[in-house]
């Protein structure tokens, strides 16, 4: 028996026992051997059999017998059928799809039996209880059990089961496997100068303690190891890719300040401190030449859009190294149409200030060339000439905006009306991307379609991260010959600890400040009693010109 070796190549399994198990996710005798309990049978539950009660889930100690393999009645099912009896009495067991128990017990064993007890016609009986040979009988029940008179027996593991596949059927496998030498083959991933450190134990222990464990505290110890190699090995190839992604060269970003803080200056609330904070960290990571890998993470409202806006305008009012023409690109990924349209209509107010201003500036070279004299002399010639180069550079300063979505796409400004968005064809938005000619795209899972390609792509957002694989993430960050720097939003409230295990590769910054004004939220529960006038109270605050939004759970 090896750990590698199928399921199916050790023990003799039936079809319905096949599907079973691959339902369950157990292939190999590995897998089976990491198919934990999901509980432990509760020792304290144990009675004499003369005080079951039907309905019940108990534990009892007995001697088996009257044994026998047969076949259920209408539907032909394989079982195995038996007495359990004590000094108080005697109770039916029967186990369907295990015939094979009748041939592993034999007669007048002793046992330990854990399951409910059901009732039939007024005969009590307990269906495909768990069940384990032991050595002697404990003296009464209850706290005796474990006395000095009485025996000790172990826990029992409870598992996840499938049709065809019950707990107990596992248990007795893994006990096999255990007894085939299986252990011996295993090799501990975790150093034992780390087991030591943290006071857990071998793996080897912690499989037999997780499956047969004495105690509690057994049980306990070996998920405690489990759980940390889990994190462990999380961390360990979160550190990797953060190695390996820091490791490529990313376009080096160095903006003005004064630039920045007159942007800044065009938000309708004051930054806050902690906003100020999460500016500056991206600034800097953006100055490295270190692809930057950083977690946004704030409460609804406290301004993480904002912060993202700030990143977008340095990155997008950036040339490309070696150019003195064009802008580097941002793409802002959302997990839904609405957020991503949110979203660009919030670009368009933070951005339409510029515009506004190239806007005024093109009137005003406009208006200087219809007042140059109209004459052909080479002087006018030369003057309308740069006229018209200076209205062209105004036009490029602009700062355009696109928005991909499932539905279609939008460009911002429109050619119409430079402070208003207009939508256009996706294949013509495609392509103004690939030339670089819009500096911020925003959509959803349509930006990492194979038809959507950047030319600098130096910036990608991912707004609400846990929405987001990291696969996604990369297939983002690979549509460029740059490696972009990486900034991800989320507003999901996990402890600091947490996140820095969940998003090992990732910086994180914390936006715990609200801007000024903000109103506290409130949240009431309405009793059902309550319900209409809850709805009253939203119609008036509809009437006097407030909005209110209900979320449905149902999808239909």
């Amino acid at each position: 028996m090896k750990l590698n070796s199928l399921i199916e190549e050790n023990f003799r399994l039936a079809d319905i026992q096949k599907m079973a198990l691959r339902k369950l996710g157990i292939k190999t005798i590995e897998d089976l051997l990491y198919h934990f309990p999901v509980r432990y049978g509760d020792t304290s539950s144990m009675k004499n059999i003369g005080s079951l009660v039907a309905g019940e889930t108990v534990a009892i100690f007995g001697k088996i017998c009257k044994l026998k393999t047969s076949k259920a009645f209408i539907k032909k099912i394989p079982m195995a059928e038996a007495f359990i009896e004590d000094e108080s009495g005697k109770i039916k067991v029967i186990w369907f799809h295990q015939p094979y128990l009748a041939k592993m017990i034999g007669d007048n064993a002793f046992v330990k039996a854990e399951g409910k007890v059901s009732e039939r016609k007024g005969e009590l009986y307990m269906s495909n209880p768990k069940i384990e040979v032991v050595s002697k009988l404990p003296i009464g029940v209850g706290d005796s059990l474990f006395g000095e008179r009485g025996e000790s027996y172990t826990l029992y593991p409870v598992y996840a089961e499938s049709r065809g596949v019950t707990s107990n059927w596992i248990f007795h496998k893994i006990q096999k496997a255990f007894g085939a030498g299986i252990l011996d083959e295993v090799i501990d991933p975790i150093p034992e100068e780390i087991l030591k450190k943290y006071s857990l134990p071998s793996l080897k222990t912690s499989l037999i303690w997780i499956h047969s464990p004495h105690r509690q505290k057994d049980a306990e110890s070996a998920r405690k190891r489990f759980a940390f190699e889990e994190i462990f090995f999380i961390q360990l190839e979160k550190q990797k890719e953060r190695i390996e992604y820091r490791q490529n060269p990313a376009p080096i970003i160095d903006k003005n300040e004064k630039d920045l803080e007159n942007f800044i200056s065009r938000f309708p609330f004051k930054a806050t401190s902690a906003q100020r904070k999460a500016i500056a960290d991206i600034l800097a990571d953006f100055k490295k030449g270190q692809a930057m890998s950083r977690l946004l993470e704030g409460d609804v409202g406290s301004g993480k859009t904002a912060v993202a806006a700030v990143a977008v305008y340095a990155a997008a009012t950036t040339r490309p190294k070696g150019q003195d023409f064009g802008s580097l690109e941002v793409a802002y990924m959302a997990p839904t149409e609405i957020l991503a349209t949110q979203h660009f209509e919030s670009f368009i107010k933070y951005f339409s200030n510029l515009n506004a201003i190239g806007l005024t500036q093109l009137d005003a070279v406009r208006g200087a060339s219809e007042k140059r004299p109209s004459h052909t002399s080479q002087y006018g010639e030369e003057a309308s000439e740069r006229s018209n180069e200076e209205m062209r550079q105004m036009r490029k300063s602009y700062i355009n905006i696109g928005l991909i979505t499932g539905s279609g796409c939008r460009k911002f400004p429109s050619k119409v009306n430079p402070l208003g968005w207009t939508d256009i064809s996706r294949a013509q938005l495609l392509k103004w991307v690939a030339n670089g000619e819009i500096p911020i795209l925003i959509g959803t899972h349509a930006l990492i379609q194979k038809t959507v390609n950047f030319k600098n792509l130096a910036l990608v957002i991912i707004d609400e991260q846990h929405r987001f694989g990291t696969a996604q993430r990369q297939k983002l960050a690979k549509k460029s010959a740059l490696v972009p720097h990486l900034l991800s939003m989320t507003a999901t409230p996990i402890p600091r600890t947490l996140a820095l295990t969940i998003y090992g590769d990732l910086d994180l910054t914390l936006l715990d400040e609200m801007p000024e004004g903000r109103k506290k939220i409130i949240t009431e529960i309405v009793l059902p009693i309550d319900r209409e006038k809850t709805y009253e109270k939203i119609r008036e605050e509809l009437k006097a010109g407030r909005q209110a939004y209900v979320i449905c759970p149902r999808i239909d």
